[in-house]
């Protein structure tokens, strides 16, 4: 369990992530070997450590510790990673968000078309 305190710092309890990662890594288990009996090839070390991130990254709320210049955002790193990739990419005029919870992935979002604006004038 993650608690985030007003400093912005995050306090960890390690018996309650032990606790869900021991579950994690069951289930996770097991899951590999219904896909592996099913005939998919998920059962290797790399697909359980994946279900294990995934599972105990939501139990931990971890998408919750993100921020963009100190505002909060609900994002995953990866997902941050990619964002920036598909804005560089599509190098959009605009972004329209929706369903904005504390504004972090929208100062990223303002940020990157800034940024992408200074590097490469419109003329």
């Amino acid at each position: 369990m993650c608690e985030r305190k007003a400093t912005g710092k995050v306090t960890t309890y390690p018996t309650t992530a032990t606790t869900q990662a021991r579950a994690g890594v069951a289930e996770a288990r097991e899951s590999a070997a219904a896909g592996a009996a099913a005939g998919f090839d998920n059962g290797t070390e790399v697909g359980v450590l994946s279900d294990l991130w995934l599972r105990v990254g939501w139990n931990q709320k971890y998408s919750y510790t993100m921020s963009w210049q100190g505002v909060p955002m609900i994002q995953l790193p990866e997902d941050i990673v990619r964002y920036q990739e598909v804005v560089h990419s599509l190098k959009p005029d605009v972004v329209v968000e929706t369903g904005i919870a504390h504004g972090g992935s929208l100062v990223l979002s303002a940020s990157l078309l800034k940024l992408w604006r200074l590097l490469v004038p419109r003329g």
